[in-house]
């Protein structure tokens, strides 16, 4: 999906990830990176823990990156949510669900959010980022 242009920013697979390191490293025209962490649960009623969801910030340290993503699926249980909350008072941090990732480029591509807005949002929203976000982006 980062590989298409429904966002302004090019996405670097680490493939040689032999000291737990961030999945990819996202870069946006004005020079930003930020670290993502992809990590998903087999089971769809078991949600990511606040452990797991804060690994790219300590995984992420050889980069020196100005942000961080977790994206999960299928969800986040409450406690990572609310820690989301707080590393985002002094961190560009944030939980993306896939679902919110999904329908952010599927908006994109029917024309209803802007492709920089898009990018804006990737870029600095912070926390746990919902789809009630993404509908506040909609063009009218």
């Amino acid at each position: 999906m980062f590989g298409s242009d429904f966002v302004l920013c090019k996405a670097t697979r680490i493939s040689d990830q032999r000291k737990g390191e961030p999945d990819l490293i996202i870069t946006f025209p004005s020079g930003e990176k930020m670290t993502v962490q992809v990590t998903a649960k087999d089971d769809p009623k078991k949600f990511i823990d606040s452990k797991k969801a804060g690994d790219v910030i300590s995984q992420s340290a050889r980069f020196h990156p100005d942000g961080f993503i977790c994206l999960g699926r299928p969800d986040f249980q409450e406690l990572a949510r609310e820690q989301a909350q707080h590393h985002a008072l002094d961190k560009n941090f944030k939980l993306l669900p896939v679902y919110v990732l999904a329908e952010l480029f599927v908006q994109v591509r029917e024309g209803k959010i802007d492709k920089n807005d898009a990018t804006n949002f990737l870029l600095n929203a912070r926390g746990y980022l919902t789809i009630a976000e993404l509908n506040k982006m909609r063009k009218s």
